[in-house]
């Protein structure tokens, strides 16, 4: 039986999506280290059912039957690591949360009568553009705390525009 290259195989898949999660930008910390285990929880299923054949058996037909059973353990294993595909969640969210406190903001300043066009358009450019950095801190964000607070400084920082008529 050949299951060190078996076992390899599986380990390079593992290696690899490892360093594919890793390379994500759009995931946190915390997204990135629950892939990676879920990664290696399906690499290790492939290792312990490889490992659980004998190394020596008596006859030609069980190492064949040992072999097929290795083969399909490292076949889905591999095909397992692969499917290892993490949605983020954590990212998105918060740039939902930014685009709902800026849709409000807007609303709420095309509601007020005592502004000019000019005055409204002003503001909810400042809001906008508040937004925008708040989803700039949002991708640069590395772990799911990082991602609340600059979630929490955006909606506050949007939520303080708050205009002054003064061509009425």
């Amino acid at each position: 039986l050949h299951s060190f290259p078996t076992r390899r195989s599986s380990d390079l898949e593992l290696a690899k999506k490892e360093e594919e999660i890793d390379a994500r930008n759009d995931l946190t910390q915390e997204e990135k280290d629950a892939a990676k285990k879920e990664a290696q929880d399906k690499a290790k299923e492939a290792t312990d059912a490889i490992n659980a054949q004998p190394d020596t058996v008596d006859t030609p037909e069980e190492a064949k039957a040992a072999q097929q059973v290795v083969d399909a353990a490292k076949d889905k294993g591999v095909a397992d690591v692969k499917a290892v595909n993490p949605e983020a969640a954590k990212k998105p969210a918060a740039k939902q949360a930014i685009d709902d406190a800026l849709k409000a903001k807007e609303e709420a300043i095309d509601a007020r009568t005592d502004l000019s066009d000019k005055e409204k358009a002003a503001a909810k450019l400042a809001a906008k553009n508040l937004a925008d950095a708040a989803k700039k801190v949002i991708d640069n964000a590395t772990t799911d705390a990082e991602v609340d607070a600059a979630q929490t400084t955006g909606t506050d920082n949007i939520a303080t525009v708050n205009p002054v008529a003064k061509e009425a």
